[in-house]
């Protein structure tokens, strides 16, 4: 779009303007917005000059996002579990989640920098688009869902790579250009948000005009490092949770007399970074009732502080004792480090934590060096799917603290001031879930459904059964913010906005932070519209949304969950009394168990056929031995360990005919029937048991006629299962299991996300590759069958394999 002229100058045909360089006319033509272009020739000009690779950077994004109120009211009704009652793959109704603001922030980029609409873009889609999102609270980077963010849920601030044109400056005074550069990026940030705004108004339902659609709002732009990574490179994260009051009054109200009503009026209205001392929840009318609120907060902040990790002080020679659970060194310089020490080693009675090892006293003492380090915790009982071998599963959380307090108006007079509160946490990385788990276990301490030391069960690493957690409705989660503190100082920017003068660049401006605060607001009245809105007021007083989660829901689990600490009460002691005496594991197991002549060894005729079979499979030598990937979670001791306490008998081999569980004999595991994928061998087990594996495939049809019949079967001796779940996925249409127990055994129930079954003799079904599953421990000898289908094996009938 242009003619070199004599003289060596160069003339833009648009305007007849002549410049003294190729550079200077691009610039001048970028400048010009398409003014000196035609359409067709603007558009090459951007797709083939301005997008190219080369003049492309690398930029990190500051947004936060809303989701429609589509999604933020099906976390009212799928608490329990995943959201995966919604094909969220399904066009969407709305701003949904964390991949999808940033789907659509990436789309709204490419349609800015190639200057067409909506359509025109989709069709543009090519090797310049951003194809992969590296986003703070994603998890791509890490290829595991384990940490991925809760669904259906926002964001108040997050940060993300994408690639884009860069932004041109023309040529000015350098002390206009700072300027200069301000006013071109909030131009271009402007463009973004319209852009954005366009794509969130297409995506409403025809017949719900009312329902609103969410929002994505992008505040910032700089320029990215080579290396940064948005998602790996976190130094901490805050997650916010807004939550009714009505869900904290609990038994010490109750205790003193209070109604809810005047519990409501009480709690005082406060804000994010507002100073408000220690009595933020509420307002205080005399000097008792300011004496008991402050009690009552004081009490939260205790309980608080148990759901955190501890700094303790180890010595030397005691490294070794705790190498176990990953610890991370505090500094005792560092006075935040050394003030955090002091709140978190002090207990709720004001004594000094029993973790805190002090240096002892001696001539030797200057052998033993102190260290102050962070103990972490594992956080898989308030996960849905992380397990207690997960690495993943050991986090630090530093803080579980009060926020903010706001008084939300609704449409009913009567409930027009209802006050709502946000519990906030901090930590490195938090597991999908865990943050509701942690706010619906401190709901039910609060609330007086089950006793604060219930928290001494959950985190004991020791305990070999898994203790779910109760899980908040994920309408009140969002994630806060992230801090990138290394990269700050390599970058001289400030990466989490607020206001700084250490740093010369970044989001630090009145004009950002006071769009997050105004945007902070809009995110406390979206969900506090849906937890009002979408349930009703059910009374003045009480809302329908949490009475119906706390009746449905919490109250059911804390019923399951009373029985679950009865018996870890009764595991504790007896493991106890056990080390003291310095008894064997198998001697817990007799005292944990009924004994098994209290067990009837009658067979029900429908199994007599198979266990004769399975006993006979056991006599002949020939069991095969359990994969290793299937030993990684059997609870497995060596015969020789359990009699004479002989560590050299772990290394003698890995066949599983070698370990012991129970009292039924060697343990082991194995599989008849079909085998997914192409080209691989079925299993041994069919031609060393033909007669058992057609016998087991025609128990299934005659104890579950109306079941399609399975590919596979696991047969399994006299093993105990840890906490685990099965890996692939099940077949389309075939994603249940089934299983039954077999033998004359005691114990031995099978265990299905904190809910108990007997299984002996008595099938039942359940999703093995989405349900954490374990085996209770057991005396005698205990077979037991489980059916299923893999993927890859539709269509596939054992019992049409069978000889």
């Amino acid at each position: 779009m242009h003619q070199k002229n004599e003289g060596s100058k160069h003339t833009c045909k648009g305007c007849n303007q002549d410049f003294a360089s190729k550079s200077a006319l691009f610039r001048h033509l970028r400048a010009s917005g398409g003014k000196c272009f035609p359409p067709e020739e603007y558009q090459n000009f951007l797709k083939y000059f301005v997008n190219a690779e080369e003049n492309r950077e690398k930029i990190i994004i500051l947004y936060g996002y809303i989701p429609g109120d589509f999604y933020l009211n099906a976390g009212l009704k799928f608490c329990a579990t995943r959201i995966d009652s919604i094909d969220l793959e399904s066009p969407k109704h709305g701003v949904c989640d964390g991949d999808h603001a940033a789907e659509l922030v990436q789309k709204a980029i490419e349609i800015v920098s190639h200057g067409v609409n909506v359509d025109a873009v989709i069709k543009l889609k090519g090797k310049h688009a951003n194809a992969k999102c590296n986003r703070s609270f994603g998890h791509s980077a890490r290829a595991t869902q384990l940490c991925q963010q809760d669904e259906c849920t926002g964001a108040l601030t997050e940060v993300m790579t994408a690639r884009a044109p860069k932004l041109f400056i023309d040529n000015c005074p350098v002390d206009e250009r700072h300027q200069k550069e301000e006013v071109i990026l909030t131009d271009w940030i402007q463009k973004i948000n319209a852009a954005l705004e366009k794509l969130i108004s297409g995506l409403g339902r025809s017949n719900h005009q009312d329902e609103r659609l969410g929002k994505i709002r992008v505040f910032g732009r700089l320029q990215a490092p080579k290396k940064f990574n948005a998602e790996m490179d976190v130094n901490h994260r805050r997650v916010d949770y807004l939550l009714p009051a009505d869900l904290l009054f609990g038994k010490e109200q109750l205790s003193s007399g209070m109604t809810l009503q005047e519990f409501l009026e009480s709690i005082r209205e406060s804000h994010p970074n507002q100073n408000i001392g220690h009595h933020s929840l509420h307002s205080s009318n005399g000097i008792e009732s300011k004496h008991q609120n402050f009690l009552y907060i004081s009490k939260l902040k205790k309980l608080m502080q148990k759901f955190c990790c501890q700094v303790i002080e180890v010595c030397a020679k005691d490294d070794e004792e705790d190498s176990n659970a990953p610890c991370e060194q505090v500094n005792p310089r560092n006075t935040k480090q050394v003030r955090f020490r002091r709140a978190c080693t002090a207990t709720a009675n004001g004594d000094v934590d029993k973790n805190v090892k002090v240096k002892k006293e001696g001539k030797d003492n200057e052998k033993f060096t102190k260290q102050h380090v962070l103990k972490r915790k594992l956080y898989h009982n308030f996960s849905q799917s992380a397990l207690a071998h997960d690495f993943l599963s050991y986090r630090r959380v530093d803080r579980f603290f009060h926020r903010a307090t706001i008084r939300y108006s609704s449409m009913s007079q009567t409930a027009s001031t209802r006050p709502f509160i946000i519990l906030s946490a901090k930590g490195d990385l938090f597991l999908n879930g865990q943050f509701r788990g942690m706010i619906g276990l401190f709901i039910a301490i609060v609330r007086g459904l089950v006793d604060e030391a219930i928290l001494d069960c959950v985190f004991d690493e020791d305990y070999p059964n898994l203790v779910p957690c109760p899980f908040a409705p994920a309408t009140g989660l969002f994630q806060g913010e992230v801090n990138y503190a290394s990269w700050e100082g390599k970058m001289n920017s400030v990466l989490t906005p607020r206001k700084s003068e250490r740093w010369q660049k970044g989001w630090k401006s009145e004009a950002i932070i006071n769009t997050i605060s105004d945007f902070e607001e809009e995110m406390y009245q979206s969900i506090a519209r849906v937890w009002e809105f979408f349930s009703d007021v059910d009374s003045d007083v009480n809302m329908a949304s949490t009475s119906n989660w706390i009746i449905s829901y919490l109250e059911p689990w804390a019923k399951r969950a009373n029985e679950q600490f009865r018996d870890y009460q009764k595991w504790k002691t007896l493991k106890d009394e056990i080390q003291q005496n310095t008894h064997t594991e198998l001697a817990l197991i007799e005292k944990l168990t009924p004994p098994l002549h209290s067990v009837s060894s009658t067979v029900p005729p429908l199994y007599q056929k198979v266990l004769e079979l399975l006993r006979e499979a056991d006599k002949s030598g020939s069991w095969p031995s359990t994969s290793p990937k299937r030993q990684l979670v059997m609870v497995s001791t060596t015969e020789n360990k359990a009699q004479n306490d002989n560590p050299q008998s772990e290394i003698e081999g890995s066949s599983a005919y070698k370990f012991l569980e129970g009292q039924g004999g060697a343990s082991g595991s194995f599989s008849v029937g079909a085998t997914p994928g192409q080209g691989c061998e079925l299993p041994k087990g069919n031609s060393l048991f033909p007669e058992l594996m057609r016998a087991a495939f025609e128990l299934e049809i005659a104890l579950c006629p109306e079941r399609i019949p399975s590919s596979t079967i696991a047969i399994n001796r006299n093993a105990q299962f840890r906490p685990h779940i099965d890996n692939g996925v099940g077949a389309t249409g075939q994603s249940r299991s089934l299983i039954v127990g077999l033998g004359t055994y005691s114990g031995g129930e099978l265990m299905v996300e904190g809910e108990k079954y007997d299984i002996r003799y008595n099938p039942i079904e359940f999703n093995g590759w989405t349900e954490r599953h374990w085996t209770c421990p057991f005396l005698g000898e205990r077979y037991s069958l489980v059916w299923f289908t893999p993927k890859g094996c539709e269509g596939i009938r054992g019992i049409d394999l069978c000889i």
